[in-house]
């Protein structure tokens, strides 16, 4: 009976329960779970340390938990979730590029170019087939709105 309380311990309680909310932060988004974890890691630490009640246990777990989320959060979000980019700033990066069309588009019927190595989705007004040469005019999420500028065929033709 004696080995049993030994497993019971308020450090050891405390801290699986830490490491059970940091592991719900993996699953779960938002950037909580994890100042929760980390309160009861503090109560965990001062359980070994001191010998206190549940209530006072409770009370820095609370207290510590709810300071870490007001304090810390900002600072972990600008770690864990990066940057966010402006559109405006990200479709300049794209717009004026050459692109090397993949497989055929025809208006409503996309298709796919390659860009900086990677293959694209691609629609475009105009009939463009595999060996075409277009110009990113436009890119919606994932899709590049494309232009020809020089068709590999016998009747080249120039757009801009």
């Amino acid at each position: 009976m004696e080995t049993l309380t030994q497993y019971f311990r308020p450090d050891l309680i405390w801290f699986i329960i830490g490491v059970v909310l940091c592991l719900i932060e993996f699953s779960a988004p938002g950037l909580v779970f994890i100042f929760f974890g980390i309160g009861a890691f503090v109560v965990s630490v001062i359980s070994m340390l001191f010998t206190i009640s549940l209530t006072a246990q409770l009370l820095i777990f609370l207290v510590t938990s709810f300071a870490c989320l007001a304090f810390l959060r900002k600072r972990f979000e600008a770690i864990f979730k990066g940057g966010v980019k402006d559109e405006a700033e990200n479709l300049e990066n794209f717009r004026g590029e050459k692109v090397v069309v993949k497989e055929r588009i025809a208006p409503g019927f996309p298709g796919k170019v390659e860009l900086f190595g990677t293959l694209w989705s691609a629609e475009s007004a105009w009939p463009l087939q595999p060996g075409d040469i277009a110009e990113v005019s436009e890119r919606k999420h994932l899709v590049l709105t494309v232009r020809p500028i020089a068709i590999k065929s016998n009747d080249r033709r120039e757009e801009s």
